[in-house]
C-alpha cells in the first residue's frame, strides 16, 4: 500500500555526511511507520543556518512544483532554520506550493547538534 507522496530535508551545518545518512534512515523509517511513500530526502550540507539560498532547498521547491507532494519531512524544525525569520520564510515557501514541513518525533541524539 503506498501512502502520500513525501519529501524529506536534511541541512547540517557542518560537512558531517554520515549524519545526513542517519538522518535520511530516521526519515525513512519514520514514512515506512506511518505509511508515507518517501521519494527522496535532500540534503543541504556544511549549510549555515542563516544562509537563504540553499542548493538542496532550492532544487525540493522545483520539484514541488511538479509533484504533488503535501508532506516534507525535517528531523527538527532546525533544520529549516535556527532563525525564526529564516524559518518562517521557508514555510511560507512551502506553504505556497500546497505542502508543509513535518517533524520527525522528538528523541534526543547525538544526531541532534548536527543542525546547528
Amino acid at each position: 500500500m503506498s501512502g502520500p507522496l513525501t519529501f524529506g530535508y536534511v541541512r547540517v551545518a557542518s560537512a558531517r555526511p554520515a549524519w545526513v545518512e542517519r538522518w535520511r534512515q530516521r526519515i525513512l523509517e519514520h514514512c515506512q511507520r506511518e505509511g508515507l511513500t518517501l521519494d527522496l530526502v535532500f540534503a543541504d550540507i556544511a549549510v549555515p543556518s542563516t544562509q537563504r539560498l540553499r542548493p538542496a532547498w532550492t532544487a525540493l521547491l522545483d520539484v514541488l512544483t511538479t509533484h504533488d507532494a503535501s508532506v516534507v519531512i525535517v528531523p527538527h524544525i532546525d533544520h529549516l532554520s535556527r532563525t525564526a525569520e529564516i524559518r518562517f520564510e521557508l514555510q511560507a515557501q512551502l506553504a505556497v506550493l500546497g505542502t508543509a514541513a513535518i517533524t520527525l518525533p522528538r528523541t534526543r541524539t547525538r544526531l541532534d547538534r548536527g543542525a546547528s
